[in-house]
């Protein structure tokens, strides 16, 4: 028996199902019933090829496969996903994170045998070919080295570099936006008369591979008719692990009566891989006290893995002249196709020490889902604008996301805001 096969999967049943043909066929075989129980075989044995489920508790397939690519003692391992999803954009995100190959479940021993062929002869055959790129260059730096036959004649060598097998990708971090405190409050400015806004934000986001695939362009038109009303016409292009999708947005905002307001949007993103197809965002708040406010936020997404409803209810407390308010919320999320209800917590700080400055911080934590897994993760926060002008504000953030047992995302955002029609 040459060629070692790792079968993670937290069904004993399937374990042992595929154990047994693949026994049959002459591999050696071990067994892991979730991802950290993987990363710990890997480490204790040579594995050739890894056959991994992709939803597993503590780690899915996803994230395990992640941190394989991650890693250079095990980036070169051949891994075929196993995973009940049929969706396209499922499979191009696991072979954009890194797999060799992706079956649906079912699959017959016939189907799975064929598919580890093809595998494992693709990397012999990349085996073969960078073993030659490496004796060539070799070769030719011998050739090239004084004291040799030829070195009198022999032009400066090229050094051919050494491929490295598996390319390090990193996970989509994004999930569905439900922490809103990053973003200003839905109240409008007391303004009057007809206003045209046009905003940029560009963000750039890197985690602790170093790897910097992911990034987000976004760009908005905004009306506001009078001081009790804006519309809002926004384009957000992002980029993840090779994958790329851009969402439309339409928003509108109102005053509700003297102490009260509210917002609702409509979202799209064509042929989504990681974004929500379809979504719908509504929130109110308003003053129950002199210097209490509360309101809610919720959200419908339509993702690539399920349907999902998150609902905020939130408390904020400002000062006189409101230059110092504090808001708490808590996070409340439903996978609709599972059934299964999550919670977190959030807090933010602004405050308005000048008139054209305006400072933000806060922390929150709170359920991602987008990894194959529901996971908490721990957000740290801070940010300013300041008005250069009547008509210009420049902002800029920065975002630190720990994301528990998988990584740790850092993000940069800076943008800038211009009234390009009518009266500041």
């Amino acid at each position: 028996m040459g060629t070692s096969i790792l079968i993670v999967d937290d069904d004993e049943l399937v374990r042992e199902m595929v154990a047994v043909r693949l026994c049959a066929a002459d591999y050696r075989v071990y067994q892991a019933e979730n991802g950290e129980a993987a990363l710990d075989a890997l480490a204790q044995h040579t594995i050739d090829l890894v056959l991994m489920d992709q939803m597993m508790p503590c780690l899915s397939g996803r994230e395990t496969l992640m941190r394989m690519r991650g890693d250079p003692a095990y980036s070169g391992i051949p891994v075929i996903m196993l995973s009940q999803r049929r969706r396209q954009s499922d499979i191009e995100l696991a072979l954009a994170l890194g797999a060799s190959d992706y079956l649906t479940k079912p699959f017959c021993p016939e189907e799975l045998l064929g598919t580890i062929h093809k595998v494992m002869d693709a990397k012999r055959k990349d085996t073969t070919k960078r073993l030659k790129v490496t004796v060539f260059g070799a070769a030719l730096m011998a050739a090239a080295a004084p004291g040799t036959a030829s070195s009198q004649e022999a032009q400066p060598a090229i050094v051919l570099p050494v491929m490295q097998a598996g390319a390090v990708q990193q996970p989509d971090v994004e999930g569905p936006e439900i922490v809103a405190e990053r973003v200003e409050p839905i109240a409008l400015p007391a303004e009057t008369g007809d206003r045209w806004y046009a905003s940029a934000l560009q963000s750039f986001a890197w985690n602790d591979a170093n790897d910097s695939d992911w990034s987000e362009t976004e760009l908005a038109l905004t009306w506001r008719p009078d001081d009790r009303s804006g519309y809002t016409v926004q384009a957000n292009h992002a980029r993840r692990f090779g994958l790329s999708d851009t969402t439309l947005q339409l928003r509108g905002d109102w005053r509700i009566g003297a102490r009260a307001g509210g917002y609702a949007a409509v979202v799209v993103t064509p042929d989504a891989d990681f974004r929500e197809r379809f979504g719908v965002r509504a929130g109110l708040e308003g003053g129950v006290a002199r210097g209490v406010a509360l309101g809610v936020d919720t959200r419908y997404g339509e993702y690539p893995d399920g349907p999902k409803l998150s609902a905020t209810p939130r408390v904020t407390v400002s000062t006189a002249g409101e230059t110092l308010s504090l808001t708490a919320g808590y996070i409340n999320l439903w996978e609709l196709d599972t059934g299964e209800r999550y919670d977190g917590w959030s807090a933010r700080l602004t405050a308005n020490p000048a008139k054209r400055l305006r400072l933000i911080a806060g922390a929150a934590q709170y359920p991602e889902v987008e990894t194959g897994v529901t996971r908490d993760v721990t957000s740290i926060y801070g940010g300013a604008s300041y008005a250069l002008t009547d008509r210009v504000r420049l902002s800029a953030s920065y975002a630190n996301d720990d994301y528990d047992n998988l990584f740790t995302l850092h993000t940069l955002a800076v943008g800038i805001s211009v009234l390009f029609a009518g009266n500041p």
